[in-house]
């Protein structure tokens, strides 16, 4: 099998942990990494043992890169993925991968257009909590109610603005609703209610 050769953009949070398990198999390498902050990414080189870039655009039409990991601010994932499609590249994006639903369109007519292997960042479904209660999930029976609430520790401090992290639907959680889906199998019907509440600016609070 051939190594894939991953360029990522953006090391902070996610792009890191891709790293590392990039690192860690025998069928991919991580080949170069972008971002904006020299000091850290120098560090990063080092740990990877990859060159570093300044200007994505250089990642992306690098030769020396098959697949390009976007692992940024939700608002970048877009322009970003679909340049490196466009490019030629395969691309895994960090969830959401748009922000609206015509940015996520234009991806798959880019990714169908170029023939290449678009990815999201759905990774819930691999998490061990997750997998463990699949593996067991026939020993109690027939599923008939499943419930859930999210806690965070922390949250990016440009969450709260709409045009970096996107509408509602770019800040659902869909990683739940894709569990589920993975547990219980296909949505019959959905019945659901929705509410915002935003600040002076129109923004989340």
């Amino acid at each position: 099998m051939k190594q894939q050769r991953i360029g990522i953009i953006g090391m902070r949070g996610m792009g890191d942990i891709r790293a590392k398990v990039a690192a860690k198999r025998d069928d991919c390498q991580v080949a170069c990494i972008a971002g904006r902050d020299e000091a850290f990414l120098q560090s990063k080189a080092d740990e990877f043992g990859c060159p570093y870039v300044l200007d994505s655009q250089e990642l992306i039409n690098s030769p020396e890169v098959d697949a390009v990991v976007v692992a940024t601010p939700n608002h970048l994932h877009y322009p970003f993925g679909l340049q490196a499609i466009e490019a030629g590249k395969h691309v895994f994006l960090e969830y959401p991968p748009a922000i609206s639903l015509e940015e996520l369109d234009l991806l798959i007519e880019a990714r169908d257009a170029k023939g290449v292997t678009l990815g999201v960042g759905l990774s819930g479904r691999f998490e061990g909590p997750h997998l463990f209660l699949k593996r067991n999930l026939s020993k109690i029976g027939r599923p008939v109610l499943a419930h859930g609430s999210v806690a965070l520790e922390y949250i990016w401090k440009w969450s709260k603005c709409n045009d970096i992290m996107g509408d509602f639907f770019a800040l659902a959680n869909f990683h739940h609703i894709d569990q589920s889906i993975d547990l219980f199998g296909a949505v019959e019907w959905v019945n659901a209610t929705l509410t915002e509440e935003q600040d002076s600016e129109g923004n989340n609070v």
